[in-house]
């Protein structure tokens, strides 16, 4: 498998013994990790747990509209526009979903994309 790009700057590679990741596609990456079998399987395991406590945790307030629009910005600070418009609409959900509008939101995450 080739080299495939993430986001956010991101690249993943393999070299049959390890995933590595690196922030640029050309051949001097600035940073290189490798993560080998036992040490992915963490990183799945600590995502898993994050993931669930961020279900559970109930948010004390809606993002701002100033903020709103930082982070909305930041989406497309990417060159990968499809990734960018995902990061939106994921932005978009769960600002909704503080607002209270989690069943209209769940109709939204249901539906089919496609960005071109």
């Amino acid at each position: 498998m080739s080299k495939l790009y993430l986001g956010d700057s991101v690249y993943v590679d393999n070299d049959g013994y390890s995933i590595t990741l690196t922030d640029r596609a050309g051949t001097e990456p600035a940073n290189i990790i490798r993560l080998r079998g036992h040490i992915m399987e963490a990183v799945i395991a600590y995502w898993r747990a994050m993931e669930g406590e961020r279900k559970r945790a109930k948010p004390t307030e809606p993002m701002g509209p100033e903020m709103f629009a930082k982070v909305m910005k930041s989406c497309f600070d990417t060159y990968d526009t499809e990734e960018g418009h995902a990061e939106a609409d994921d932005l978009m959900c769960n600002v909704l979903e503080s607002l209270g509008y989690q069943d209209g939101v769940a109709v939204f995450r249901q539906a089919g994309k496609w960005y071109a």
